[in-house]
This record gives C-alpha cells, structure tokens and sequence, in this order.
C-alpha cells in the first residue's frame, strides 16, 4: 500500500499496516474538530475532538445537519451558504475569517476557525469541516474583554442618567465594574472631608475585610491612596474612576483583584 505525494512521488506504508486504518487513526486523533460531511449538509463522521468542543456525543453528531451548529439567528442565512458551496466546492484554509461561532449542543456559543476541504476531485461527495477554537487566542480575548467593557460602561451610563437616586448608583456600580473587567472584588469609596481617610460605601464581593463603612487611611501604600496618586493608571493594572460629588467630596471607585489585600 503507498500513499501518493505531490512532490515527491510514491511513500509505502510498512508491511502490515492498512491504508484505511492508518487514515481513521489520523482523523481520530486529530487535534482539531473534524466533521466529514456529505452534499445535504448531514454529518457522517466526527472525530473526538468535534465531541468535546460541540458538545455532543458522536451518536448525536452522526445525522445531523451542520446548520444545527450555527446560531438560530444566521441559519437561513447558513443553509443558503452551504448551498453555494455545494455548487462550487473549493478548499478554504483557516484564518480567512475570523467572526465565525459555532453554536454548542449546551447552547454556548465559541468563537471559531473553519477550513473546508471537499472531496469531490477523488470521487467522494463529502466535505472535510476542520473547527478550531479560537476563543482562547489572546487577540480574540482582547476583543472579547472591549465589548464585554463597552457595554457594561453604556449600562452605567444609562444608570446614572435614568436614575435620580445616587444611593442606587453607589449600590449597582460596583457589579457592574466588576463584570466588566472580571474581577472578584470592586469597592465605592468617599474620600472624607479631612482628606485623610477613605470610607467604603459599597462593593461587590466584598471580603471580611472590607466591610461596609470601614476607612481606610489615604496613603500611597493603600489602594485608594495609590489610586488619588495616579489617576491616570493603566488598565493592566488597578483602575480608577474619580467622580466629584459636590465641592468638597470626591468618590473613588476602585476595582480591586481577588488577592489585593491592601
């Protein structure tokens, strides 16, 4: 048995091994998510990683129709797609688009890569779908970190404006920062009229130690003191909003991570 090369001619394969396991071996354990797929848009084949990141067990992919793994809202769109396709079949590698989502059989949706490799040329009416997640890139995850930013701010926005009562800003503020930059634990603090203690006014996940009206001193080794210091801090690090309340008063809105104990 010999596998044919595009350069370099003929390879044989040792005694004993069979083409075709060799080939469901590769598909099995290929690390990426594989779908063979025919001219209908039915699932034929899955490897194990296709299980994983789709969320469905091989049973349930055998049968299927790729459309079920989109997102309801571009399925129409998905099925006319596919129909194209089918017609003018070429291979497409990764990395040609980048705003593709997979829609998982919990219902969470990823963010993924796909390459289509049709089989048509040697004689197979199938289609090789190779998915890979990409969610984990660290410039998906930037992106992901500005909308999931951008509305969380919009939200506060809206509440300031809406809401005439600014106990009730004080009191959802904190959750909000804190799903906006993922943090466990997000701290509203009024600078004190003498200027020499913060005290807390609210929070959101809030340890022992950072109980509802305790003060902490303003002082550079304090967070709320480094923080008046350094207004203009990166995001990389802690992160700050200073709102004026009145002439005298001024509300530090710090985020605190998880560890900080300061």
């Amino acid at each position: 048995m010999t596998f044919r090369l595009a350069d370099e001619g003929t390879l044989s394969l040792p005694a004993g091994i069979d083409e075709h396991t060799v080939f469901r071996s590769l598909f099995s354990a290929y690390p990426d998510a594989m779908l063979l797929v025919d001219a209908t848009g039915t699932i034929v084949l899955s490897n194990p990683a296709a299980e994983v990141l789709l969320a469905y067990a091989s049973e349930q992919l055998a049968g299927m129709n790729v459309d079920a793994l989109v997102p309801d809202t571009i399925r129409p769109r998905h099925a006319a797609w596919r129909a194209e396709y089918v017609r003018n079949p070429r291979a497409r590698p990764m990395g040609t688009q980048m705003d593709l989502v997979a829609k998982r059989g919990d219902g969470r949706e990823v963010m993924v890569e796909i390459s289509l490799s049709p089989l048509q040329a040697r004689g197979l009416p199938l289609v090789v779908v190779a998915i890979r997640d990409v969610g984990a890139y660290p410039r998906v995850q930037q992106a992901l970190k500005r909308v999931r930013y951008s509305e969380h701010l919009a939200q506060m926005g809206r509440l300031v404006v809406d809401e005439r009562d600014a106990r009730v800003v004080l009191e959802h503020a904190p959750r909000l920062a804190a799903e906006a930059l993922q943090l466990k634990v997000a701290l509203v603090t009024l600078l004190e009229p003498d200027r020499t203690h913060f005290r807390i006014v609210s929070g959101f996940g809030l340890q022992s130690w950072h109980r509802i009206g305790a003060r902490i001193l303003n002082a550079g080794n304090t967070l709320p003191g480094y923080l008046v210091d350094h207004p203009r801090q990166s995001f990389s690090g802690p992160f700050a909003m200073l709102l004026r309340n009145g002439e005298r008063a001024e509300a530090l809105f710090g985020l605190l991570r998880h560890d900080s104990r300061q």
